[in-house]
């Protein structure tokens, strides 16, 4: 039976307790660590990690949908981590925290939301 999870450190995400959101108290680099650590627990990713079009540099949210398979690695799965991580990596060595103000979270919070919010809405139509 393949099971869908959500890694997440959206606060809009989380506030929905929804039983396969896994919470990640960290920023977007840390969302990616914990995406490859269910990859190389046979998990494939569903969506990707680089959605978007606003850096990691500046993205302070990241949530990432992936699905359990037979218990292999997908290899591709690992391999489009491994880069999302070496390209996030690279912003973010280049550029320092930025701060934001409320409102600006709210937006970013919004903006990954809605790349999630299709496959959210296919397990607990009600909570969207």
């Amino acid at each position: 039976m393949m099971k869908i999870i959500c890694v997440s450190n959206n606060p809009i995400i989380i506030n929905k307790k929804l039983p396969q959101v896994q919470v990640i108290n960290g920023g977007f680099l840390d969302v990616l660590e914990k995406a490859k650590d269910k990859i190389l627990k046979g998990y494939k990713l569903v969506t990707h990690p680089l959605t978007g079009s606003i850096s990691p540099q500046v993205m302070p949210y990241k949530s990432i949908i992936l699905e359990s398979g037979p218990g292999q690695v997908d290899d591709e799965s690992l391999q489009i981590i491994n880069l999302a991580i070496a390209y996030a990596r690279s912003l973010i060595q280049l550029d320092p925290r930025l701060c934001w103000d409320e409102a600006s979270l709210t937006d970013f919070q919004l903006i990954d939301f809605d790349f999630v919010k299709d496959m959210i809405a296919m397990l607990h139509p009600s909570k969207i």
